[in-house]
């Protein structure tokens, strides 16, 4: 989380999944997955300049969702920014 100033509201900056068949994406994918079925359930909206044989990539690095997947399968999903 992350506020302007210190004690202010704080708004969420970004979530990570890293494990657990108890958090599904809106399209039913959880850690663990295949590759396949990410790139299967999110291909019509997927952002393909930044997809690569490790990771499925929705919207932009400003503001967008990761699904990493090393060697096929999910290991995490990265919700937020990934600019610096």
């Amino acid at each position: 989380m992350e506020s302007d100033t210190a004690g202010a509201p704080s708004s969420v900056f970004s979530i990570m999944v890293t494990s657990g068949n108890r958090y599904k994406t809106s399209r039913g994918v959880k850690v663990g997955d295949t590759k396949d079925r990410v790139y299967d359930r999110y291909k019509d909206i997927l952002n393909e300049e930044l997809t690569n044989n490790d990771r499925v990539f929705l919207g932009s690095i400003y503001g967008g969702t990761e699904f990493w997947c090393p060697n096929g399968k999910l290991k995490w999903i990265h919700i937020g920014s990934f600019a610096e």
